[in-house]
């Protein structure tokens, strides 16, 4: 509980508590959330779990599964879907509707300046998964991802780093985490650089299939 909230530590207990609650107080795919925000009132699917206890933290103080099926005594009261039902669904939809936007934190500060400052924090040029959490978390001292769908993207980026083999890094390319986790570049944009700078400007220009194939034949004929 007491984990920054973008770890590895506290994701992989994150995952842990989400497969015992999911396997033992679930009902129709979801569990009542324990976030800050939902207050163990509002029923929410397995990826809103996770976002929403990534993003808001835990209740305060909670360390006792009391609210989701685990009896502690005889005289805990019950707590049903349908004692939950009577919370105001739309309060539910409103909270879903901004859970689903991204929102960037870095305020007047450009792309550009945010990855100089990164550069001289960090000793290196930061990846994209480097940018992207530094774009879209609140500024307080836990690195808190500012929405939800930020909490998820956050969340299967470090999972795939995790997973990169000791001593690779991930490097901007067209198909490094950031692209894998959020789906590849568009119309020629680069993510976290901004406007008017296109995927030429960053790699260089790309060469057509048929310039790609020439080169590939050429190659073959030289070797």
């Amino acid at each position: 509980m007491k984990q920054r909230r973008t770890s590895s530590a506290y994701l992989k207990g994150l995952e842990e508590f989400l497969d015992f609650g999911f396997a033992n107080a679930s009902a129709d795919g979801e569990i009542i959330c324990p976030c800050n925000v939902c207050g163990n009132s509002i029923w929410v699917s397995r990826i809103d779990a996770r976002g929403h206890l990534i993003c808001n933290g835990f209740i305060k103080c909670y360390t006792k599964w009391v609210a989701h099926g685990e009896v502690t005594s005889s005289a805990a009261p019950p707590f049903s879907r349908a004692h939950v039902a009577l919370n105001d669904i739309s309060k539910k939809n409103k909270n879903n509707q901004k859970e689903k936007k991204l929102v960037q934190t870095t305020g007047k500060e450009s792309y550009a300046l945010v990855r100089e400052r990164k550069n001289v924090e960090l000793g290196h040029d930061p990846s994209w998964v480097e940018m992207f959490i530094e774009c879209h978390s609140k500024k307080d001292e836990n690195i808190t991802p500012s929405t939800v769908e930020a909490a998820n993207y956050m969340a299967q980026m470090n999972e795939k780093r995790e997973k990169l083999p000791e001593g690779s890094q991930d490097v901007p390319s067209e198909n490094d985490i950031l692209a894998q986790v959020m789906g590849k570049n568009k119309y020629g944009r680069v993510r976290m650089y901004g406007l008017r700078v296109s995927q030429s400007d960053v790699w260089g220009r790309l060469p057509s299939c048929k310039q790609s194939h020439r080169i590939v034949l050429e190659w073959k004929a030289n070797c």
